[in-house]
């Protein structure tokens, strides 16, 4: 029979996951419950940058292919890294009022995956190479 100590600590576990799994639930990058509408790939030498690039990210399917996607409030999208080095999916631009996103580093032959929970169009860039940009589109 469990003593009145271990079913307290028990009880405290279960919040504390509980407010964990709220928490990750709400942010951008979840996606539970979700429907994934969209795969990208981050594009195979996409790590070689432009022989003219200057600053600024390009919205350009050499980088994340599609380098466009449109999907619905609520919908994922899949991001798979086929290159040879690690990269990031960053939010640059969001809506007003939307969150903003960042997967952190990306190994080659990972995925990840966001969310989008608010409608309007969304840029993203590679913190590491700053010339690779993508967009998002989405539609109430």
């Amino acid at each position: 029979m469990a003593t009145r100590a271990t079913t307290v600590a028990i009880g405290i576990v279960v919040v504390v996951a509980a407010i964990i799994a709220v928490f990750f639930t709400a942010q951008a990058g979840n996606s539970v419950g979700s429907r994934t509408a969209a795969e990208v790939a981050i594009a195979l030498n996409a790590y070689i940058a432009p022989a003219n690039w200057e600053s600024g990210y390009l919205i350009d399917d050499k980088f994340y292919a599609p380098s466009t996607v449109t999907i619905r409030v609520g919908e994922s999208i899949r991001w798979t890294n086929r290159d040879t080095t690690i990269h990031t999916v960053t939010s640059q631009k969001v809506p007003n009022g939307a969150s903003t996103f960042d997967s952190s580093f990306v190994d080659p032959s990972k995925t990840v995956v966001f969310t989008f929970r608010a409608a309007g169009e969304y840029e993203y860039f590679c913190t590491l190479h700053p010339y690779m940009g993508g967009k998002v589109q989405v539609l109430p």
